[in-house]
């Protein structure tokens, strides 16, 4: 966990953490279980704990053995909506179901999102969420196999575009899921509760069980980037610090480029192909694409799937392997093999507006040289999306809403310039809050 210092200020609460990049205005729920604040929210949004059955706390821990837990109903901040949950934990017992780590739950109706433990799938986490609107029916990309680790997982919920929520679940800042589904809730006032131990209550009937030690909890009110996420973990670099992943169709099949800022211990990629979004997905690749182990320079790979068939859509997702073996996954990226264009074009990007995540296809008649870029409405560019050759065809690339640095931008508009040959095209995107 990072470096804090807590500086106290007659009235007010301050966190201040030893990454200047954090913005501390959008942490609105921060339990950290030490002596004199043992059941307190530090933000002060919430109200106190209120320990159940044999819950405990010692040591700058909250102690939940299964059928403990911890509740503290009301809330006086923002509305909470886009949102980033953190939680530390080590657990005593792997063999426990479908418990929380930390939930936002509503007392009045059938609505919470928890960082859930082992309910679908043994070991591994999940987003869990009221009849699984917003939880993945596949398994993520990580299995826990000892207890007494001291782990961290987050959970970011973003808005996608029309309230779509995009969810990332990562396990000690390592991203190993990540997918579309269900719409984002909100949350605000007294009918909203804080849980540790169990996932969800609806009425006097509580749901699932942890078997562990709960060291730290935060809610920001809003989408956390990677790097943010590893600066307050401070366990290390990200293995690959990917910049972009995109596909499109081109003469000879799908082609998938991926770009790294930086690559620590990365022993290479695999690439997974499936027919749906959520559905099962099959390795393509023959043997591992190798990768540039460790390398603070940027570097673009491709790959050729020349399988697919004209007239299919197909959903691709990318796994980079560590020097221990361990696979991170990103994406999916999808695609739809047409017929190479006739002619150049620059597509409106969807969703627009959007926020936090839009896609941008092009499309080429013939290999050329391309340059994708956005723009401010001032002519300053914000972030380069493709500077290569590129083959004839139908291509696409997903904007995050970061610059070059990886720094979220503002909200609104921006412009989207395609260079490509003799040919200019740029389109107006609109980033929402």
């Amino acid at each position: 966990m990072p470096l804090k210092l807590h500086v106290l200020i007659p009235g007010v609460f301050l966190c201040v953490f030893a990454w200047s990049g954090l913005l501390a205005q959008t942490l609105v729920g921060h339990w950290t279980f030490e002596p004199g604040n043992e059941l307190k929210d530090l933000t002060g949004n919430f109200s106190d704990l209120v320990l159940k059955n044999g819950a405990f706390v010692a040591g700058g821990a909250l102690h939940v053995n299964p059928d403990d837990w911890a509740q503290a109903i009301g809330y006086s901040g923002p509305t909470i909506r886009e949102k980033t949950l953190i939680s530390w934990v080590r657990l005593d017992d792997l063999d426990v179901e479908a418990g929380s780590i930390l939930t936002i739950d509503k007392t009045d109706v059938d609505e919470f999102d928890a960082i859930v433990y082992a309910e679908k799938f043994p070991g591994r986490w999940m987003a869990g969420s009221s009849n699984f609107k917003r939880t993945n029916d596949a398994p993520s990309g990580f299995v826990e196999t000892s207890t007494g680790e001291l782990v961290q997982i987050a959970i970011t919920y973003g808005d996608a575009g029309g309230g779509a929520a995009h969810i990332k679940i990562y396990r000690n800042a390592i991203l190993i899921d990540e997918y579309t589904k269900g719409t984002l809730a909100s949350w605000s006032g007294a009918n909203t509760e804080i849980l540790f131990g169990i996932r969800h209550t609806l009425g006097t009937d509580t749901k699932g069980q942890i078997d562990g030690q709960i060291e730290e909890a935060r809610i920001y009110d809003g989408v956390l980037t990677q790097a943010e996420i590893q600066a307050i973990y401070g366990g290390g670099l990200v293995p690959v610090e990917l910049t972009s992943f995109a596909a499109s169709t081109t003469t000879e099949g799908v082609l998938l480029t991926w770009s790294t800022a930086t690559e620590t211990e990365n022993l290479g990629f695999h690439v997974y192909r499936s027919n749906e979004a959520q559905g099962d997905y099959s390795r393509i690749n023959d043997t591992l694409i190798p990768g540039a182990g460790n390398s603070a320079k940027a570097h673009t790979y491709r790959f050729l799937d020349t399988s697919a068939q004209t007239g299919n859509t197909y959903f691709y997702k990318l796994a980079d392997v560590d020097f221990n073996g361990t696979f991170t996954f990103h994406g999916p990226v999808s695609v739809t093999v047409e017929a190479v264009p006739t002619q150049y074009a620059l597509e409106q990007n969807f969703p627009n507006p959007f926020n936090p995540i839009t896609t941008i296809r092009y499309q080429l008649p013939e290999a050329t040289k391309v340059n994708l870029a956005i723009y401010n409405t001032a002519g300053q560019l914000i972030r380069t999306l493709v500077h290569d050759n590129m083959p004839a065809g139908t291509h696409s690339i997903m904007w995050d809403a970061t610059d070059e640095l990886g720094a979220r931008v503002a909200s609104g508009v921006y412009l989207i310039v395609l260079r490509a040959g003799t040919f200019t095209g740029q389109k107006k995107l609109v980033l929402t809050k």
